[in-house]
């Protein structure tokens, strides 16, 4: 390691003093389809540049032309970037490497007399010039490498990975992140994993509870024992009260709210209903549960024709009448029986008209339509009529009980 720093050094501040001290009195420019160029030996420490990019289609060389004074340098400034390509940068029987020909270097040619000694010095002011095979495991240690000098841009990462220590390489390795996952700890060491189970999470970092996943364990507390929770203002939840004794929770329009259930019916805490005393009338009843029946015999025999009075102890509404013989009506003319209210009134549709001569079971019905409302107290009449004495009928009123 020492050796490698100190090679760097070296080269470094030979490179500095060549810059320095040699005068540029050349150019060679290289093209893609490659060629040999020869280099006159009538100077000394000459600076030549090497120029031009791209990638080659066939091989450069470069070469001394003539017999070298010994201890003769030439210096070349090579100037890239080339890619080789399979093909070859020769300068003085030194072929470049594919990293060397990639940045620019300094090169120093020395004749020995017999041969040509060539040394590379590289810029150590540009990027990738250092090769990966100079590197080992622990090479640089920390203390040589200045805080904030390594940038990301020198980690060659894939796209979708984050850089983690993991205890089994015990060193920064890449962890491949797919998508929807993240990197999470599980106490030895560091793994990419996607939520799930009670929440998914996508690519975006937008989170989706499951369904079903909230349980009684995952709510809040509540405020305290027999409250529920309902929508509040702008819907946030909120807690209500719902422990007092026999309250129930109801709307109103607005809001949910515990109430205690009062009017006509009481409940208790076991949920058993009572309606109270006198809150049920007659609206509140069905159709057929309102009717009432009231079954009247009228004769037509002699000393019993007469107007029949019942009092009823309700409000009501005569509906309907219905009449059937039961003794034969005396052939010598009609016998009629005429429904009237309390003060005497005809009812409209009260009238029933039994024929002279009609047999026992012979029936008559009639619909009740005005003048046939009972006050609670007043009576209902019923108007018997025959000249000639004879029969008797059962006269059937159906009422309908009011408020």
């Amino acid at each position: 390691m020492k050796k490698l720093f100190l090679i760097i050094i070296i080269s470094a501040f030979s490179l500095l003093a060549f810059a320095q001290k040699q005068e540029i009195v050349g150019t060679v420019t290289l093209t893609a389809g490659g060629g040999t160029q020869n280099v006159e030996m009538d100077r000394r420490s000459d600076c030549i540049v090497i120029s031009g990019s791209g990638t080659l289609t066939s091989s450069w060389t470069i070469q001394p032309s003539g017999t070298p004074e010994k201890w003769t340098v030439v210096e070349f400034d090579y100037r890239g970037p080339w890619v080789l390509s399979g093909n070859n940068i020769t300068i003085f029987g030194y072929p470049l490497t594919a990293i060397q020909a990639l940045n620019n270097q300094s090169i120093r040619t020395t004749y020995t007399g017999s041969t040509w000694k060539v040394e590379v010095m590289p810029n150590y002011t540009q990027d990738g010039i250092l090769e990966d095979r100079l590197f080992t495991a622990n090479c640089i240690p920390d203390s040589a490498i200045k805080d904030d000098a390594l940038s990301l841009t020198k980690l060659d990462m894939t796209n979708t990975s984050s850089l983690v220590y993991t205890a089994a390489t015990a060193v920064a390795t890449e962890l491949p992140l797919a998508t929807t996952e993240f990197a999470v700890g599980d106490g030895t060491t560091i793994n990419a994993v996607s939520m799930s189970n009670d929440a998914t999470m996508s690519n975006t970092g937008a989170v989706t509870i499951s369904a079903n996943a909230v349980d009684n364990t995952k709510l809040d507390d509540f405020t305290g024992q027999g409250y529920i929770k309902v929508g509040g203002a702008a819907g946030a939840p909120t807690d209500v009260d719902f422990n007092d004794d026999g309250y129930i929770g109801i709307g109103d329009g607005t809001d949910f709210n515990s109430v205690d259930v009062t009017g006509d019916i009481e409940i208790t805490n076991a949920g058993i209903t009572t309606i109270q005393a006198g809150s049920v009338d007659i609206a509140m009843m069905t159709s057929d549960a309102q009717k009432e029946v009231i079954v009247i015999p009228v004769s037509f025999e002699t000393g019993e024709i007469t107007t029949t009075k019942v009092k009823i102890p309700y409000k009501c509404t005569v509906t309907n009448v219905y009449a059937i013989v039961v003794k034969l009506i005396e052939a010598t003319d009609d016998a009629t029986m005429q429904l009237k209210d309390h003060g005497g009134t005809n009812m409209t549709g009260g009238l029933i008209t039994a024929t002279a001569g009609d047999p026992l079971a012979t029936a008559y019905s009639s619909a009740v339509t005005a003048n046939n409302a009972i006050a609670s107290g007043e009576l209902l009449q019923f108007a018997a009529a025959k000249t000639t004495p004879g029969g008797k009928i059962i006269v059937t009123i159906e009422l309908t009980r009011g408020d």
